[in-house]
């Protein structure tokens, strides 16, 4: 196995924004050195297991990472083999956002390097063929999510969820009208996300303009009479995008108009 060499080992990329668990609730990404580091990682994705995965993500090297991995191999989680798919084709899809144009991504590359590192042809084809999948599937923005009820807005998602087989992308503007809870549900089930914007930064004309570039899809709430979203529907009816709009009140079940 050419662990130095192989291209798939040698991207870094920043992981989802999560919560530190080092911090008062602060998020940041995550560098991981390698997709080596990133998988390793998350072979340890256990309560109790922080300080051994910050010691994961701080070898330096591929090399070291997995000899490292290896020697806490009694801690893996215990449903690796059922996870690990997902997590590799989380990964990929990190990896890919950061580095587009590297040439891992070309005719038959990827599936070689895969390969090259012990992964077996036929899981290798599968994953090379979600990945490809994903990259195709529609780029979702959800936006009022923050304040409408939870409940709705679960429902929302896993109806998009169920009508696309799991496979969609979700642009998460990171200011006001952003949601963390459709991100974080999104990261749990290793949806790939792209990130647009700081946090607390207002939606101005030319970041709407960014999202609706970047994205395919929109879903909206806004609580029924409050035409919060009034600006933003206007733009998305000007430029084509496919949107829903969710309106709730206090005291009754949102509703949902599909444009």
């Amino acid at each position: 196995m050419r662990v130095m060499q192989n291209m798939i080992y040698g991207l870094g990329f920043y992981g989802p924004m999560r919560i530190d668990p080092n911090s008062d609730g602060a998020r940041r990404r995550m560098h991981f050195l390698s997709l080596a580091h990133w998988v390793e990682v998350h072979k340890l994705d256990a309560a109790g297991l922080d300080e051994l995965r910050a010691d994961t993500l701080l070898m330096p090297s591929v090399k070291e990472v997995l000899k490292f991995s290896q020697s806490n191999a009694k801690r893996w989680r215990t449903d690796w083999d059922l996870v690990k798919g997902k997590i590799m084709l989380q990964g990929l899809s990190l990896m890919h956002s950061e580095h587009p144009k590297s040439p891992l991504w070309g005719q038959g590359a990827l599936l070689q390097e895969m390969q090259e590192i012990g992964i077996s042809a036929l899981h290798a084809s599968d994953l090379v063929r979600s990945h490809a999948q994903r990259l195709k599937s529609q780029k979702v923005v959800f936006l009022g999510a923050g304040t409408a009820p939870n409940e709705e807005v679960n429902r929302r998602v896993r109806n998009l969820d169920k009508r696309t087989s799991g496979v969609w992308q979700l642009v998460h503007w990171t200011g006001r009208h952003g949601s963390w809870l459709v991100h974080d549900w999104a990261d749990a089930q290793r949806i790939p996300i792209h990130y647009l914007d700081a946090q607390g930064s207002r939606l101005a004309r030319d970041r709407l303009e960014a999202l609706i570039q970047q994205s395919d899809r929109f879903i909206l709430f806004e609580k029924r009479g409050s035409r919060v979203m009034e600006g933003i529907a206007a733009a998305l009816k000007r430029s084509g995008k496919t949107f829903e709009l969710a309106a709730w009140t206090d005291t009754q079940q949102p509703t949902m108009d599909l444009f």
